[in-house]
């Protein structure tokens, strides 16, 4: 009974070996289909993104809120500048009233009277502009305390000014409040400097994140400059390949390897340009012997007959056409009818046939060569169209009027 036990044991024990070497053993990893034709273009994109964004991201992420703070206590820093600009404009109307007040006390003429109210009317609205626009942790003292200082000075001079009594309130009043804006100069100052060092501690902190991305990326550079867009871009240099095959005329030499996009490109390229090279020998072919047929014909037509472009030049002729302009054919194909003839009426009519008005009734019209012989013919002028409804060429047959 025990030696059944214990071989039974034995069996468990070597069945849990081969269980537990099963389950450890790693996964094999095809190299080939990593690095070869099996991963796409985007597959090798997205992987090297992937990898990029997990060294970067979250840097970056801690940057951003640093730069919020920046931001932050930055806007701050330009308000209380900004309003440190309004302080010392409104010192600077104080001045000016002090300056209109000295003014009227050595000469108490009607015109400083005026200037020393316009003065005080002045600092009156910059103080109540500047208490309204105060930021919110400046302390301008219990509420209307500025606009109750300066609008008693502005009593006193207005009572000072219709009175012609002494302005010594007033002037004691615009010392008043010189300090209290100075006082609110310095509490602002103060706090312009605490932001300030606030934006230059979190800029630092801003410059050792920055440091830490740096040495980071500095790190993998040599694996993201080398390695990633060497492995990404694989498919785009066999793509390169396919390519200067096309550019040499070797399509039958295009070699066809993987399952990626650039395979199915290339496989589909190489049947479409397979299949256009024989269309277009097929087509050469036709267009060729279309020509021949065409020249043939026009040559055994009795009447001169030129064919011409939009911009009058002579395309084709026929022997008629050279035996009465006395040019040999090869002579006049390429020029304008007017270095072969001088017919202005012809010319002025292909050109309105071009522009559509065309008629159906023989012209009339007189030609006059290069050696002096002036004769009239009767001509027919018709359309060449392509296939998209556009004229083309212009047919001028000549029939000479005895």
């Amino acid at each position: 009974m025990t030696s059944d036990l214990d071989q039974k044991g034995k069996v468990l024990s070597r069945i849990s070996v081969a269980a537990r070497a099963a389950l450890t053993e790693a996964p094999s990893v095809d190299i080939g289909y990593l690095f070869g034709g099996g991963l796409s273009v985007r597959a090798r994109s997205r992987l090297a993104l992937l990898a990029a964004f997990c060294v970067v991201l979250p840097t970056l992420f801690f940057s951003v809120i640093r730069i919020e703070k920046v931001q932050k206590h930055a806007s701050l820093l330009i308000s209380y500048e900004e309003y440190l600009q309004d302080l010392l404009k409104t010192k600077l109307l104080v001045r000016e009233l002090e300056l209109s007040l000295w003014t009227f006390i050595s000469e108490k003429e009607h015109e400083n009277a005026q200037a020393a109210l316009i003065a005080s009317g002045k600092l009156k609205r910059r103080v109540i502009s500047l208490v309204a626009k105060r930021p919110a942790l400046v302390d301008l003292g219990p509420a209307g305390f500025l606009e109750g200082l300066v609008g008693r000075l502005d009593g006193h001079i207005k009572r000072s000014v219709s009175n012609e009594a002494s302005m010594a309130a007033a002037r004691l009043g615009t010392y008043t409040l010189m300090r209290e804006l100075e006082f609110v100069e310095e509490h602002v100052d103060g706090y312009a400097n605490l932001e300030r060092q606030q934006v230059l501690g979190a800029l630092s902190t801003v410059g050792r994140d920055q440091l830490v991305l740096c040495l980071i990326l500095l790190i993998a550079v040599p694996v993201f400059l080398l390695i990633v867009p060497w492995w990404t871009v694989a498919p785009l240099r066999r793509l390169r390949r396919v390519a200067h095959k096309v550019e040499l005329g070797k399509l039958r030499d295009i070699a066809i390897n993987g399952q990626d996009e650039v395979a199915s490109l290339a496989r589909s390229l190489k049947s479409f340009l397979l299949k256009k090279e024989d269309l277009d020998q097929k087509k050469s072919s036709k267009i060729f012997e279309m020509r021949n047929i065409f020249r043939a014909l026009l040559i055994r037509v009795d009447e001169p007959v030129f064919i011409v472009d939009n911009a009058i030049r002579i395309n084709y002729t026929n022997e008629a056409a050279s035996s009465l302009i006395g040019l040999p054919a090869h002579q006049m194909e390429g020029k304008g009818i007017g270095d072969c003839f001088y017919a202005p009426a012809l010319k002025k009519a292909i050109e309105k046939a071009f522009l559509g008005d065309i008629s159906e009734d023989p012209l009339a019209i007189s030609i006059e060569l290069s050696d002096g012989r002036e004769f009239s013919v009767n001509a027919k002028i018709g359309l060449v169209r392509n296939r998209d409804g556009e004229v083309s060429r212009a047919v001028i047959v000549l029939n000479v009027i005895q």
